[in-house]
């Protein structure tokens, strides 16, 4: 008797909650399906996709939870293959976020932390070839970054506590030819100007990203 009532008990329930669940379908003016939304007493719940007129394709799924992204986001190309991906949490990003090339190539990848980016940063060419590496904290540049040309050559580095620092570039020979002070994540200061010989060409001045000053 008692597993007769389990079992009714749980008819019961799944049907509660089969009734506040349906998925909705949208369609271009062509007839082609356009969305499939999951919804849960009138909210998003669940994946809701995205489908591309022309090929019928997905171009973006997400996961939804009371109307809200929570879980993965996938964007994708017209070819099919993956753009964009990232971890949601309540609305925020949340995790590890990636961008690709149409051919696959992973060209970028962020860690967040409810909402904002924290921790381990890289970004290649689309050779495969490392761009820049680095790291944030409380959403700043944060620690050693350094950055490559397409050859793997070092032309940039930088040091900054949460956005404060110095930037360095380098050219084709390694040889300085721009230091860059910042604050808070702006430009805020000198930006000297090197020549080939060493001596300073220009500096520029300036005060949260915008050019105060110029001396020759």
């Amino acid at each position: 008797m008692k597993l007769y009532k389990k079992i009714i008990l749980f008819l019961i329930v799944s049907l509660v909650v089969t009734s506040c669940t349906k998925t909705v379908n949208e369609f271009y003016p062509s007839g082609r399906l356009k969305s499939q939304i999951q919804y849960r007493n009138g909210k998003e719940n669940g994946i809701s996709k995205y489908y591309n007129e022309s090929y019928g394709s997905v171009i973006l799924e997400t996961q939804m939870k009371n109307g809200k992204k929570d879980g993965f986001l996938k964007r994708y190309y017209f070819n099919g293959n993956l753009e964009y991906e990232a971890h949601y949490t309540n609305d925020q990003l949340d995790g590890i976020e990636r961008y690709y090339t149409k051919k696959g190539q992973m060209v970028m990848e962020t860690m967040y932390k409810k909402g904002i980016k924290e921790g381990p940063y890289h970004s290649w060419h689309e050779n495969g070839v490392q761009f820049n590496i680095g790291a944030y904290k409380n959403d700043l540049q944060n620690g050693k970054w350094e950055i490559y040309d397409e050859r793997g050559l070092l032309i940039g580095e930088a040091t900054f506590n949460e956005g404060t620092g110095e930037q360095l570039a380098f050219d084709q020979n390694g040889i300085l030819n721009r230091k860059t002070l910042y604050k808070d994540g702006l430009k805020d200061g000198e930006e000297t100007y090197y020549k080939p010989d060493g001596s300073i060409e220009k500096v520029l001045v300036f005060e949260k990203d915008r050019i105060i000053e110029e001396r020759k």
